[in-house]
């Protein structure tokens, strides 16, 4: 089988600020510190949102992966149970999700978000203030400096048969992206700034309870995100918010049945990598023009890795058990062993809780059955302690007979997956905090970028100021694509209780773009004119230029050849700039 492997584009860009005499130019990496930065959702939560981003259909070129477990079935309501694989490739700041890096398990859904700027529920927030972001100087100032939310924050829903976006406006309304026949209602409180339950009605009437039922009080449902301050040590909790809604009950349209969903909580770290700038400040003096600079990080640095880094603690929730109105069908899923590849909660001191899920036990009845799931994990050798270092692997899930009869176990599915770990079964796939990745966060194998603060490739800027253009030059980095190395951790094979494998071959997306590439090749000097036709005593020059198969198609070759005085005008023999071209 053969695919395209959708590698997520995302660019970067300088932010300028005029402000008097004083002009700055800034050039960092994909966080911003003057506009507060974008805060993505936990890993579980995420891996299930990346449905609304990439469709799985022909036209993105990715594979529709797909494991039933079980459907649970309660009147007119159902629940499918499922593990599904989306094949966009794994970023190198990605955390794994609880089932696996690039696995999912829907077994319900979820409401998660994504911050822009401030969150949307607080008292400077898009919720209650979006109807005061006007175009005026002060208002720009305010959420630059992060003292005013200037845009709606981005909600993700996922539920069985839906998935998609949503904004709530400045007049409290709810819009789908893209639209949809869905209706979303939610419950702000204004005396705890957050948004406790929402709910999603489909077409034929029946409503998905996200967080809470409409009317509770508890957070059953709810994930909570503390963000850390940057002043070391671990630093205390600058924001804690919720992030993430789970369903917590499905119920039909005339209220008879019901299906419902209970968690455990967890609570765990996530490291990633700071925002760095580098800074130039042009001044405007009595004396003239002035500029100086500097390079820096925000973030707290750690001394281990030299590196600046992002902190965030998660209190989350973990899938436990789903039953039916009827108490007639019941799924536990079963997770009884912690994770390596998520860290100790930072400021509350308290140990990581995270779990893998291990077992799914369903009973309906007479009829019982469970399905078990094994791991391992991916590996940067550079360091074996760090959970940054690690990423878990689902290697096989299997069914088996729930009374302990192995004569009753079907063979399992076996998963294989790129990039190799040499004198190690497990496969490798460089650390979060690792800066060789592209411009789309993938993996590249640039190494060189390690040594580099502002991790960007080289970017001139013009800036015109005082009458004069400077031209400034900022970063060093590789952030080239890297095609074989971007596949590290990808699906590959999957080998069926059946005997029989689907073999995946994907490859990152292509496009064209014209450029102009000069090349200076070999040149003679000291040439005469007839009638002394000497060059040198040499008449002949060789040299070579390869053109790889990105430069040839669609492209012009086009050989310039020049006599020219090096000092500019017609002295002696020598003629400025006489040339012929040569095409092909």
């Amino acid at each position: 089988m053969s695919c395209n492997l959708k590698l997520r584009r995302m660019g970067q860009g300088a932010l300028f600020f005029f402000l008097f005499f004083l002009s700055i130019v800034a050039l960092a990496q994909p966080t911003s510190t003057y506009v507060k930065d974008v805060i993505m959702p936990a890993p579980s939560a995420a891996s299930l949102g990346k449905y609304g981003d990439i469709p799985v259909n022909y036209f993105t070129g990715l594979p529709s992966i797909d494991i039933p477990i079980y459907t649970i079935q309660e009147g007119p309501l159902s629940l499918p149970i499922s593990l599904s694989y989306h094949a966009s490739g794994i970023k190198v700041g990605e955390p794994a999700s609880w089932v696996g890096a690039g696995w999912s398990l829907n077994a319900g859904g979820m409401i998660t978000r994504t911050v822009l700027g401030l969150r949307d529920e607080v008292g400077a927030g898009y919720y209650n203030n979006g109807n005061q972001v006007e175009e005026n100087n002060s208002t720009i100032y305010e959420i630059a400096n992060g003292e005013l939310d200037g845009e709606a924050d981005i909600f993700s829903f996922n539920i069985s048969g839906y998935s998609g976006k949503f904004i709530i406006d400045k007049d409290h309304h709810c819009h789908l992206i893209p639209k949809q026949d869905l209706k979303i209602e939610f419950e702000y409180n204004s005396g705890a700034l957050n948004f406790q339950w929402f709910t999603v009605t489909t077409p034929d009437g029946t409503r998905y309870h996200f967080g809470n039922v409409p009317g509770g009080t508890t957070d059953e449902g709810i994930e909570q995100t503390a963000v850390h301050d940057g002043n070391g040590g671990g630093g205390g909790a600058i924001d804690e918010y919720y992030s993430t809604w789970y369903l917590v009950q499905i119920e039909s349209a005339d209220k008879k049945w019901h299906i419902d969903l209970e968690y455990d909580n967890e609570i765990y770290s996530i490291a990633s990598l700071a925002s760095c700038y580098d800074l130039t400040i042009f001044c405007e003096t009595t004396g003239g023009q002035s500029s100086s600079g500097s390079i820096g990080c925000y973030g707290q640095h750690d001394s281990e890795l030299d590196k600046y880094v992002n902190k965030t603690s998660i209190l989350g929730k973990r899938l436990r058990k789903s039953t039916t109105s009827t108490s007639t069908q019941v799924v536990d899923f079963i997770s009884n062993i912690i994770r390596e590849d998520l860290g100790n909660a930072f400021y509350m001191g308290t140990s990581n809780t995270s779990g893998q899920l291990n077992e799914i036990h369903v009973s309906s009845g007479d009829f019982c059955s469970k399905w078990v799931f094994s791991y391992d994990y991916f590996k940067d050798p550079a360091n074996q302690t760090r959970s940054e270092y690690k990423r878990l692997k689902l290697d096989q899930i299997q069914q088996k007979d729930c009374n302990g009869d192995p004569t009753l176990d079907i063979p399992p599915y076996v998963f294989y997956y790129e990039g190799t770990l040499n004198g190690d079964g497990s496969a490798f796939f460089p650390n979060r905090l690792s800066k060789a990745i592209d411009h789309y966060g993938f993996y590249n194998g640039a190494s060189a970028n390690e040594d580099h603060q502002v991790n960007i490739p080289p970017t001139t800027v013009n800036v015109t100021f005082g009458g004069t253009t400077t031209h400034i030059t900022k970063g060093n980095s590789d952030r080239e694509t890297d095609e074989s190395k971007s596949k590290y951790g990808i699906l590959k094979q999957i080998k069926y209780p059946t005997g029989g494998s689907t073999y995946f071959t994907l490859e990152s997306n292509t496009h064209f773009q014209e450029t102009t590439q000069t090349d200076n090749l070999l040149y003679l000097t000291n040439c005469g004119y007839p009638p002394v036709p000497t060059c040198c005593d040499n008449t002949t020059i060789t040299d070579t230029k390869t053109l790889t198969n990105n430069q040839i198609d669609y492209g012009q070759f086009k050989l310039r050849l020049d006599a020219i005085d090096p000092n500019g005008g017609n002295t002696g023999n020598c003629y400025q700039d006489p040339y012929s071209d040569v095409f092909a």
